[in-house]
């Protein structure tokens, strides 16, 4: 509000915490401006709780952004390989997930997690919803996790007929049955 001086007249009104309509005198005026800026500074304050409402918001969403699409946990310069009973197969987004029984040396069963990429990209890749079912026997690639867990970032399934189903090729994701991916379908840093 621009303040007005001595004899000036104000119409209509001026704010809406206590303002009225029509002319109103000087004295009148002085009163309206220390309401309007009561107005105006719990207006201010609304507008600050918001603005840190909506930036603590941001942040919390962010994080786990940012931290889901890390690879890190994965050494991306190593595969290993081992046989196994499928135990699930989670058809998700973001990112799918396949759980392996892996018989262990002592003979006891270690579930591995298998991270794989989300289904838009699997489907591209020759994947299906039914691709793996429970009791499945399959031989697993993966880039093993780096602290050494069971568990892993798929590169490949081969089922016991030859069938490869790859999370690297290209479509249609179904390779030749010595599992080997072309030379121009690996991921930088694959060996």
């Amino acid at each position: 509000m621009r303040h007005k001086r001595r004899g000036d007249r104000v119409t209509g009104r001026e704010c809406d915490c206590g303002g009225r309509g029509g002319d109103i005198s000087y004295g009148e005026v002085l009163t309206m401006s220390i309401s309007v800026r009561r107005c105006a500074s719990a207006a201010a304050r609304r507008l600050a709780i918001f603005a840190g409402g909506v930036l603590l918001g941001a942040l919390v969403v962010s994080r786990p952004t940012l931290a889901h699409h890390s690879y890190a946990a994965f050494d991306r310069t190593k595969q290993s390989e081992f046989k196994g009973t499928v135990k699930s197969f989670l058809w998700t987004n973001p990112h799918s997930l396949l759980i392996v029984s892996v018989a262990g040396a002592d003979g006891t069963m270690d579930d591995y997690h298998i991270e794989m990429n989300g289904p838009g990209y699997l489907v591209r890749n020759g994947w299906k919803r039914d691709s793996l079912k429970p009791g499945d026997k399959i031989t697993v690639t993966v880039h093993p996790l780096r602290d050494g867990s069971p568990g892993g970032d798929l590169v490949r399934v081969v089922f016991p007929d030859g069938r490869t189903l790859a999370t690297d090729a290209k479509p249609p994701g179904l390779l030749p049955p010595d599992g080997e991916v072309p030379p121009g379908d690996k991921p930088p840093g694959d060996k």
